[in-house]
């Protein structure tokens, strides 16, 4: 994790702005924990996305020749 910061400009709605200074919330903190967890979200989901074919086509693969050694699998 890097702790390089970077100053930067948002749009935030003044109400959400207000509410988080009533409630003593660190907007910065709180907007930078909440985009890391979006991103690693949005990865993860884009990664299945364009791997999708590939589970088909091995989910395909198993249900037409079965798994390899299945003979010998003891559970």
């Amino acid at each position: 994790m890097s702790q390089t910061k970077k100053t930067t400009n948002l749009s935030i709605d003044t109400e959400v702005i207000h509410g988080g200074r009533i409630l003593g919330i660190n907007l910065s903190q709180t907007c930078e924990i909440f985009l890391r967890d979006y991103i690693k979200c949005e990865k993860e989901r884009r990664w299945r996305e364009e791997n999708a074919p590939f589970f088909t086509a091995y989910n395909e693969m198993i249900e037409k020749e079965g798994l390899a050694l299945e003979e010998w699998r003891g559970f």
